[in-house]
């Protein structure tokens, strides 16, 4: 069984792809009071949006916009509450922070290495924990689409208009 994401190319009046961009970073700014700089931008890693609330998030987006799920998977993109703000989550930073403080103390070393050092401490997390976020480019061709779609199987080509 091959695993390879087959690339399919949509081409998309400029108007439209423009509409799309426009759509989803005004739903942003009115949600939550910021505007994505880049395609890149991400609402966990960017705006620090996680559990509860980004749920909610995508929910109303979902409803605004009348789209459908489609590929997407909350757990393939972001952390539930639990693992943001669980026990395990703060036994895990009582723990880092009591290292980072004994390292401070005794080791003179800078604060760069430092969190280098703690960096390759908890480096172990698993495959499975990673997660992936959610971009904006994503939320756009969602938004393009009317459903969820891996953004690494589609690519837009900008349709001449005459």
């Amino acid at each position: 069984m091959n695993n390879r994401l087959s690339t399919y190319y949509r081409e998309i009046e400029y108007a439209r792809l423009r509409k799309g961009y426009a759509c989803v970073s005004n739903f942003l700014l009115e949600e939550i009071d910021t505007i994505p700089v880049s395609l890149e931008t991400k609402l966990y890693d960017d705006f620090l949006i996680g559990g509860d609330d980004i749920i909610d998030l995508l929910e109303k987006f979902v409803k605004t916009f009348n789209l459908k799920y489609g590929d997407f998977h909350f757990n393939n993109h972001f952390y539930d509450e639990y693992e943001l703000f669980g026990a395990t989550a703060a036994a895990r930073t009582v723990f880092s922070l009591s290292i980072y403080i004994f390292l401070l103390i005794l080791l003179p070393l800078s604060k760069y290495q430092l969190d280098q050092a703690l960096e390759k401490i908890f480096q172990n997390r698993t495959r499975e924990q990673e997660r992936k976020d959610l971009t904006l480019r994503e939320m756009i061709i969602w938004y393009l689409e009317g459903e969820y779609i891996n953004p690494e199987k589609i690519k837009y080509r900008i349709k001449i208009v005459n």
